[in-house]
């Protein structure tokens, strides 16, 4: 048989199968599909008798003639191709592509994106001590802002705001009622609180064990130790009680290192490594939370002296903004009541 007429009738055998190539088989997918068996991104078809001469799209048979590669490729007639395909397509009669697919319209590995909006006030709450409620809760009034701002909470409308002066997380005091009790006054069986703001376990110390800043630090003095584990097992259970009641997010702020304040206030040295000490297992509790929890470290957010807070424990208002502005950002990157 003369070539022009052999290549008629392959012609003829492939387009009727629907294997051969043509520019419109270029797709924008990332480039051609990569076959077990194939080279460059091209398919491979066993027995394949229809090779297509210099065509952007064509499939290559195991005994084809006059065959090319393909960009975005099909499966030959008749063939199998196994592996990864990137922006690929499957060819007709029985080829058959196993394998994961990512072109440009594959959302594989991209962020989901943030849906922007106002979020009704009602469904954030802070909770915690004198680091929310201070000031005339310029915490909150801060983060408000900053929402208000950015067009993610309605002009005049709050978020839900719970926390008292004094509170620890272990145990209600004269002073103040717990942390955990803060939240449970909310009354969240319902779930319509979807978002925590907050703090705590600072008191437990500057109040509950004192001697952790004024006389020796953990892991040394083991009264310490114990008054920190405590503090972070009950905000490990508390954490776990959002999550049944239905809060997605967890937004949880840590101390800033602290000036030293004589007897009242404590010792600089043991304060920072009652902090240091404490760090990595409140941490521990929000990374391992069964919801989506946020650890914010403010320790080096501002100088640790004596001019950067009111008194020795509590910033200033400007800091507190600043805590305010860094948890602020923190939702903003991971989504959170936006």
């Amino acid at each position: 048989m003369r070539r022009a007429q052999r290549l008629g009738l392959i012609w003829a055998m492939c387009a009727a199968v629907g294997a051969c190539s043509t520019d419109s088989d270029v797709q924008n997918n990332n480039g051609p599909s990569a076959g077990t068996n194939g080279t460059n991104g091209s398919s491979t078809g066993t027995n394949g008798t229809n090779g297509a001469n210099g065509s952007s799209g064509g499939g290559t048979g195991t005994n084809g003639t006059n065959s090319s590669s393909s960009t975005g490729g099909d499966t030959g007639a008749n063939g199998t191709t196994n592996g990864t395909t990137t922006g690929g397509d499957t060819g007709t009669n029985g080829g058959t592509t196993n394998g994961t697919s990512t072109g440009t319209d594959d959302d594989a590995g991209m962020p989901m994106p943030c849906t922007k909006g106002p979020t009704k006030g009602s469904t954030v709450l802070l909770i915690g001590d004198s680091y929310v409620d201070i000031s005339g809760k310029a915490f909150g009034k801060e983060l408000q802002r900053l929402a208000q701002a950015a067009g993610s909470l309605a002009p005049g409308d709050k978020y839900a705001d719970r926390s008292v002066s004094g509170a620890q997380m272990v145990g209600d005091t004269l002073l103040a009622a717990a942390v955990p009790t803060q939240y449970s006054n909310e009354k969240n069986s319902d779930g319509h609180i979807t978002t925590v703001v907050m703090d705590g376990g600072g008191n437990d110390i500057l109040i509950g064990n004192t001697q952790c800043i004024q006389t020796s630090a953990p892991p040394e003095n083991q009264s310490c130790v114990t008054t920190i584990n405590n503090a972070a097992s009950t905000a490990k259970t508390l954490l776990e009680k959002m999550a049944s009641e239905g809060v997605e997010n967890v937004v949880y702020f840590f101390y800033p290192n602290l000036p030293g304040g004589g007897v009242i206030f404590g010792n600089k040295d043991l304060e920072k490594k009652t902090l240091d000490y404490a760090f990595p297992l409140v941490k521990e509790a929000c990374d391992t939370a069964p919801l989506n929890c946020m650890f914010v470290d403010t320790r080096g957010l501002f100088p640790d002296t004596a001019d950067q807070f009111q008194d020795g424990i509590h910033p200033t208002v400007p800091n507190i903004n600043k805590i305010a502005g860094k948890v602020w950002q923190t939702m903003v990157d991971n989504c959170i009541a936006q």
